[in-house]
């Protein structure tokens, strides 16, 4: 297959553009104004603005935020979101209070901050590998329209994605190359396999009783705690951290970037980019998003899904999207810490009840070190009924430094052990916590109070630890 130029998704574009002026204007400094509201948290939309340095207007139920090449629009009572053109949903609906309209604080942080700084919610990747998810195959056909099967259009647009994949120099890994049924577990099994430099691209197929039905969307899973995208706003809602959590400002990212570039190369109507917790989407640790392009069920639509040139069309803009999302991922913090101390080495594997390992803490460029100065903190974390992530029941580790007096003066590295292990699970256990085994750690090295270096022995992990600690873009 000859290469061809990637299509760029205009949309997509300017919000990169937008990305780039706030990094040369850094946000403004002004402070939260909070309030309480179901017992949720919400800002101002005033303060919104001023913090993003954006102009504020409000039009009846309309609100309008907009700085140079950037422009996001909501609408009091409604969920919709519009960030150049590109359409979301929030978590929870923009309301009114007597001193003016409120963001739910969740939307705030995990949808429209990842969406316009997705660079700085995160250390710099390099991402080397997608994997690629044909929905349904085997024994599990999914929707059948005008004689084709949803199982092997996902696997032809997979595929044709795969190709476009290799072109730009990653490496696609496809979770079914072939008609075979994969349960969700087995699925996230394949994809979890790997360093962190990933990302999933699952491919769905809509279908709708009324032949009128057509157009795009995307999902990616919703934060803990917050409603997927057609849940009432007040129904009870799912509290638990899933594996696929830890990447939440990613998942949004990646959906961004994907979704813009399908909208814009197919001209397809618009349906949004949603959130649903999806099973697969639940059980990975790297940022993962559904697609859906089209209806089966459509006429005009359903002919063209069945159309190989139509294939090589949405995989050449989600590759397109997707190098936008690289390109954002590589840049990470605009302003990396300056180091004294950084973690030069990790070992040992965690099984399933604990872990021993052993760091090499470097000095970094000959500096003198106070050991008092230095904090280790050591998290760990369990797999909870095979999809939760949660921080282990195990007791807190033991931490033995090597030296007697670790300061780093005889040697640039010193050494230390650290050590989980989780107690012997009984029914009582099983009942109280759920069924576990222990997932993996993360090592934050602090030295003066400030954050020098992490590391974890799982992909991303690390980025799990804002559930546990929430806080406002900063």
């Amino acid at each position: 297959m000859p290469s061809r130029p990637p299509i760029i998704s205009p949309i997509f574009a300017a919000i990169l553009a937008a990305i780039a002026f706030l990094a040369l204007a850094p946000p403004s400094r002004a402070e939260w104004r909070t309030f309480v509201y179901r017992g949720r948290t919400y800002v101002y939309a005033e303060d919104v603005a001023a913090f993003y340095r954006m102009k504020y207007a409000r039009d009846g139920k309309a609100l309008r935020f907009s700085t140079e090449g950037l422009e996001i629009k909501a609408v009091i009572g409604s969920k919709e979101l519009w960030i150049n053109g590109t359409k979301f949903y929030l978590s929870y609906p923009v309301v009114t209070m007597q001193a003016g309209p409120v963001i739910s604080a969740f939307d705030l942080s995990h949808l429209i901050d990842a969406v316009i700084r997705p660079s700085t919610r995160r250390r710099p990747i390099e991402l080397k590998r997608v994997i690629i998810d044909a929905a349904h195959g085997g024994t599990d056909p999914g929707r059948e329209a005008q004689g084709e099967k949803e199982k092997d259009l996902t696997l032809a647009i997979a595929k044709a994605l795969a190709e476009r994949v290799r072109q730009m120099g990653l490496e696609p890994v496809l979770v079914r190359d072939a008609d075979l049924y994969l349960d969700p577990a087995d699925r996230a099994a394949l994809a979890n396999v790997g360093d962190e430099g990933a990302c999933l691209i699952s491919i769905d197929l809509n279908y709708s009783e009324s032949k009128s039905s057509s157009g795009i969307e995307t999902y990616a899973l919703p934060p803990s705690g917050t409603p997927a995208t057609y849940d009432d706003d007040g129904a009870k809602v799912d509290r638990q951290i899933y594996l696929g959590n830890v990447s939440d400002a990613e998942n949004i990212a990646l959906a961004t970037s994907v979704h813009s570039s399908v909208a814009a190369s197919t001209k397809m109507d618009d349906l949004g980019i949603k959130r649903a917790r999806f099973p697969l989407l639940k059980r990975v640790n790297v940022p993962a998003i559904l697609l859906r392009p089209g209806f089966m069920s459509h006429p005009a639509e359903g002919e063209k899904l069945a159309d190989p040139a139509f294939h090589d069309q949405i995989a050449a803009a989600v590759a397109a999207g997707i190098g936008r999302f690289a390109k954002a991922m590589r840049r990470g913090s605009l302003q990396p810490p300056k180091q004294a101390l950084k973690i030069a080495d990790a070992t040992g594997a965690p099984t399933a009840d604990g872990v021993k390992a052993e760091l090499a803490i470097e000095v970094v460029g000959g500096a003198a070190i106070d050991p008092a100065k230095v904090d280790l903190q050591v998290f760990g974390f369990d797999l909870v009924n095979g999809e939760q992530i949660d921080l282990t029941y195990a007791d807190p580790p033991a931490i033995t430094w090597k030296s007697v007096l670790p300061d780093w003066k005889a040697t640039p590295k010193e050494l230390l052990d650290f050590q989980f292990k989780l107690p012997t699970p009984d029914q009582k256990l099983v009942e109280d916590f759920g069924s576990r085994r222990f997932f993996g750690y993360v090592v934050r090295l602090i030295y003066d109070g400030e954050l020098q270096d992490m590391t974890a022995s799982q992909p991303n992990l690390d980025r799990g630890l804002h559930h546990f600690a929430p806080a406002f873009p900063r």
